[in-house]
């Protein structure tokens, strides 16, 4: 994949017609090209599963599911209706606890990295997280989903 720059370069040095076709599929939504900016700063690659999960903070527990997961993050999603302002806030620390398939509890201390909803009204709310010190066990868990 090219980088961001390398992208724009190219698409510098293009006739203004195939400029505008290429900028059209490259950026149809302001969002995307704000994803394929953020996935190219990744070191490493994210891995789909769904597993429950509940987040504590604050002695209070989350429910959800974690979405993806890599080396140093996870994408999680509550499914609690709250207010995010109150609870969910970059650099909060929160701990996240769910089973791997062999039925082990696995206990990741967090941080929160970011945090998006949809709409107000939306229940769902999306949270990327940075992984505090990944135990071994996780490390393990990880091995294993990278080589299915």
């Amino acid at each position: 994949m090219y980088s961001f720059c390398m992208t724009e370069f190219l698409l510098n040095n293009l006739p203004i017609q195939v400029k505008a076709i290429k900028m059209i599929f490259l950026m149809t939504k302001k969002q995307d090209m704000i994803r394929l900016i953020l996935m190219e700063r990744r070191r490493f690659k994210r891995i789909p599963v769904y597993l429950k999960a509940n987040i504590i903070l604050n002695d209070k527990t989350y429910s959800g599911f974690i979405e993806d997961v890599s080396v140093e993050g996870i994408k999680y999603i509550v499914t609690y209706f709250f207010k995010p302002s109150e609870n969910f806030t970059p650099e909060k620390k929160v701990s996240l606890n769910f089973q791997v398939p062999t039925g082990e509890t696995l206990n990741l201390n967090c941080e929160i990295i970011w945090f998006t909803r949809i709409t107000p009204d939306d229940k769902e709310l999306t949270l990327g997280m940075k992984i505090i010190d990944p135990p071994q066990k996780y490390m393990e868990f990880i091995e294993i989903l990278g080589t299915e």
